[in-house]
């Protein structure tokens, strides 16, 4: 990658270059922002400017040019590990617990009376881990029209994705992540009066930071085996209980903007409901 003639101007191509020239043309720095996201800084503008989309262009052969960093969804970048590694998807869910839109992904705060952010929350938090867009697990910017999609057919207009037959996207529905999930990570079920009973035995699971709960309905006709989720949280850590003697999950979320907050808080909400551990990292 190399910055056309070594140019500091707004709006200097950027280019593929045949030949490593070690010099500032192909010099640049990633840098941290305060939402987990990373600018791509410009050793020849002295990294004052940074890599920007032109024209915050969504299609295949948009360009890529230098220019004044602006904190937009064009010159911010998300950095996808390729291998597992949770330290880079659990600084992205504590950065955007509270945060509903970062340009790559669909702002659905408003979306379906504001319940249906869960799933979308820990897709972007299991993506920023290593765990790779797959078959029907997948989102992606169309256009900038509905950024915030109010409703189904905005979501379709602006954003590409795929769904089960009849139904909706495993990154966006609990339910569906769940139908997804479910077979093709490890995963493992218990009742919240479980865990509020047998907090020693649920503190020795081997699940750990970067791993995924779901809460679950029982099933309809089943009550003993978990049916519909309807809630999705990702686990940030694990604190010790002193008075208790035993380790507990903290999970961090979207529908209601959670950081971590106790597995034990959730249990004793939903006693009778089921818990749904999966096996990520």
């Amino acid at each position: 990658m190399d910055v056309d003639n070594g140019g500091n101007a707004n709006g200097t191509n950027i280019q593929i270059w045949g030949i490593d020239l070690n010099n500032n043309n192909q010099s640049f720095a990633f840098e941290r922002t305060s939402t987990g996201r990373y600018k791509i800084l410009t050793k020849c503008s002295n990294w004052t400017k940074a890599l920007a989309i032109e024209n915050a262009s969504c299609s295949s052969g948009g360009n890529l040019i230098q220019h004044q960093y602006n904190g937009s969804i064009n010159d911010e970048w998300i950095l996808e590990p390729v291998n597992k590694d949770w330290g880079l998807g659990l600084p992205y869910a504590s950065s955007n617990y509270n945060n509903y839109f970062n340009g790559a992904y669909p702002n659905l705060s408003t979306f379906d009376n504001g319940t249906r952010d869960c799933a979308n929350f820990v897709s972007q938090c299991l993506l920023n881990s290593g765990i790779h867009f797959q078959d029907k697990w997948w989102m992606y910017r169309k256009n900038g029209s509905y950024s915030q999609p109010l409703n189904s057919s905005q979501l379709y207009a602006s954003w590409d994705y795929d769904v089960y037959s009849g139904g909706s996207s495993p990154w966006i529905s609990a339910h569906y992540f769940r139908e997804y999930w479910k077979g093709k990570v490890s995963s493992q079920y218990c009742t919240g009066s479980f865990i509020l009973q047998y907090p020693h035995t649920i503190s020795n699971l081997s699940y750990y930071a970067g791993d995924v709960i779901q809460i679950v309905n029982p099933h309809p006709t089943n009550t003993n085996e978990p049916g519909s989720a309807f809630h999705t949280l990702f686990i940030t850590n694990m604190n010790y209980d002193y008075s208790g003697g035993y380790y507990y999950y903290t999970l961090t979320g979207h529908s209601y903007s959670q950081s971590n907050k106790s597995l034990m808080d959730y249990a004793n909400s939903y006693p009778d409901s089921y818990f749904v551990f999966y096996k990520f990292m």
